[in-house]
C-alpha cells in the first residue's frame, strides 16, 4: 500500500462525503490535487497551512485510487523560497477526483505554536 497525504479543508471534505467523491479547489485551477509523502508532509504544511485550524489530513492509498497519480516536480508555488524550503524534487499529483474508497484515514490537523502535531 503506498499512501499519500493530502491536507484538505473541513467544508470541501463535507461535500465530498455527500458527492461520494473529494475534489480540491486545485483540480480546477491547476488540474492536479496536490500531494505528499509523510517526509514532505511537515514542510509541505508548514509552508503553505501555518496558522490553519480547519484542516483534515487525508491519508489516501495511491493502489486504490481511480485516477493518475504522477510524481512530478513541484507546481505553483507562492514563492521561490516556498520551492527552496520544501527541499524536494518531486511530489504525488492526482489527476483526478479522490474516489472515497481510495481514502483510508481522516483526521483533524492542527495547529500548534511549535507547528503542526504530525504523527
Amino acid at each position: 500500500m503506498a499512501i499519500i497525504f493530502h491536507i484538505a479543508e473541513a467544508p470541501q471534505w463535507a461535500v465530498a462525503q455527500q458527492q461520494e467523491q473529494y475534489e480540491a479547489h486545485s483540480l480546477a485551477e491547476v488540474g492536479f490535487i496536490h500531494g505528499a509523502t509523510f517526509s514532505q508532509l511537515p514542510k509541505v504544511a508548514h509552508t503553505f497551512y501555518a496558522g490553519r485550524d480547519d484542516l483534515l489530513l487525508l491519508e489516501i492509498d495511491s493502489e486504490r485510487l481511480t485516477s493518475q497519480v504522477r510524481w512530478e516536480a513541484p507546481v505553483h508555488p507562492q514563492t521561490i523560497e516556498d520551492v527552496n524550503h520544501l527541499d524536494q524534487k518531486v511530489f504525488p499529483h492526482i489527476y483526478g477526483s479522490v474516489n472515497l474508497g481510495a481514502v483510508v484515514s481522516v483526521r483533524p490537523l492542527q495547529w500548534q505554536q511549535e507547528g503542526f502535531d504530525i504523527r
